[in-house]
């Protein structure tokens, strides 16, 4: 839905008319989405519309779509690796190595001496990738890096648990995972539960993709890479419009960044490992934009104000309304990326007012929200 909206925005800025086709077939009298195309359907549809371009989100289907399938009509494939070797195809995909960086840089603040990376199931290239830029961080920092390596298909377990259990429990620990997405991310954490491996003491773990019905319903919360799937589309668009314009037809495929990092539970390491502290500041990442104060977060510690203050300084080197803020601007700054208004950003935020919300963006960040919003054009 992100990349549809980035895409959308650049259409309407290019004066483009966008037409959106999604992939359905019957289904017991139901509809189910997102059958993977065949190249007679797509010759049906450009006969149809008559499209100038097209920009394909390829997915999961991504090996059955092909640039023959077109016709020679400017096509971009969103979401795809470009196949190797020699290719027509034009793509714009996910930059593994600022993927990486946001990983390595969260897992490489701890103290650990060793990492591992888990690939994707299946061996795509955007799970390769990833594991080969964040394995030359980890050495370049002078630490071990481990790759976990996955059967033969006829001779897999079943689960994701059963294939990582013996590998996480040969590991050292402590050591710090990254998982090639929030799905095997999650696989990661079952498997620990099963073991009976502290997460984040023992081993510290981080997904990509941000899938807050995975990263949130776990336990513990998965820190996870943003993908910027927003800026992906509108890469796409201004793709595409070099393609329609290329005489020769020929333009290079491009990445596109992630956009940051969301940290949860299961990286988040805290000095002395004190146990209310951590309940706090997740109690905080949930719920720091409703509004709530220090008074509400220690009543979630049920221990005195003093006790509470005392214990964030020694864990986290700041205060509990420090900890509140800097999730809440964390917030308006993605909000202000998306152009929302800032008057409604205030109240989306925890802020009063949008006078009360300059106040702190000016203290705490040096800088209005204007001069935030033209540092990143």
């Amino acid at each position: 839905m992100q990349m549809f909206s980035g895409v959308q925005k650049y259409a309407r800025m290019a004066g483009w008319h966008l037409q959106t086709v999604e992939y359905a077939k019957a289904d017991k009298g139901g509809y189910m989405l997102n059958r993977s195309p065949s190249g007679r359907d797509i010759g049906e549809l450009l006969k149809f519309w008559n499209p100038d371009g097209c920009i394909v989100e390829c997915g999961m289907a991504q090996e059955l779509l092909r640039s023959v399938d077109f016709k020679k009509r400017p096509t971009v494939f969103l979401d795809r690796h470009p196949p190797a070797g020699k290719s027509d195809m034009v793509c714009v995909y996910s930059d593994a190595e600022s993927i990486a960086r946001y990983a390595a840089r969260e897992l490489l603040m701890s103290s650990y001496g060793d990492f591992a990376y888990v690939p994707y199931t299946e061996d795509f290239a955007w799970s390769r990738e990833r594991g080969e830029e964040f394995s030359k961080l980890v050495r370049m920092n002078g630490k071990r890096i481990h790759v976990f390596r996955y059967p033969e298909r006829q001779s897999r377990p079943e689960s994701m648990v059963e294939m990582f259990s013996p590998w996480l429990q040969s590991l050292p620990k402590p050591c710090g995972v990254f998982a090639a997405n929030d799905q095997v991310a999650e696989g990661v954490l079952l498997a620990c539960s099963c073991c009976g491996i502290a997460v984040p003491d023992e081993m510290s773990v981080v997904g990509v993709d941000d899938e807050t019905y995975i990263c949130e319903n776990c336990k513990p919360t998965i820190s996870s890479v943003q993908r910027n799937f927003a800026n992906a589309g509108a890469i796409a668009g201004e793709t595409l419009a070099e393609l329609m314009d290329a005489k020769d037809g020929r333009v290079a495929s491009r990445t596109y960044p992630a956009a940051g990092l969301v940290r949860r539970e299961s990286s988040r390491i805290i000095k002395g490992k004190d146990r209310r502290v951590a309940k706090a500041v997740e109690y905080i990442r949930c719920h720091a934009c409703d509004g709530i104060g220090p008074q509400q977060v220690v009543a979630e510690m049920e221990i005195s104000r003093t006790l509470a203050d005392l214990s964030f300084r020694a864990a986290l080197g700041h205060t509990i309304l420090d900890e509140i803020h800097a999730v809440r601007l964390d917030h308006v700054k993605k909000l202000l990326a998306k152009e929302v208004a800032p008057s409604v950003i205030a109240g989306q935020c925890g802020y009063s007012s949008i006078v009360d919300l300059r106040r702190v963006f000016k203290a705490r960040l040096g800088m209005t929200m204007g001069e935030y919003l033209a540092s990143l054009a």
